[in-house]
């Protein structure tokens, strides 16, 4: 067997194993955001931050009075989607519209 017959071999084999990432939430469509179950969970902590936040995707698509991006961070995300998400009203608002 080749290097290169062996490295695709190991990709095919991890794929299999590990599936798709779940880190982006443009492995999303349209489609399973709004018709697929969605529950609310936290970011699990981390060695460094006992309570973690990111930014919710929906207010980050918000501009204030200046023009700048709003960066509102929550500490809960869609457990499907994988996208973090303030509880109220984000998270019904992101699942429930096409266009949020």
């Amino acid at each position: 067997m080749s290097h290169l017959d062996f490295r695709l071999q190991l990709v095919e084999e991890l794929a299999k194993i590990y599936g798709e990432s779940k880190h982006s939430s443009q492995n999303t469509t349209s489609s399973d955001r709004l018709n697929g179950r969605h529950f609310l969970s936290h970011i699990q902590p981390t060695q460094k931050k006992k309570a973690p936040t990111k930014i919710c995707i929906v207010c980050s698509q918000k501009f204030n009075e200046k023009g700048q991006r709003v960066k509102k961070e929550s500490r809960y995300q869609c457990a499907q989607c994988n996208v973090t998400l303030c509880v109220t009203p984000y998270f019904e608002k992101y699942h429930t519209v096409e266009n949020f």
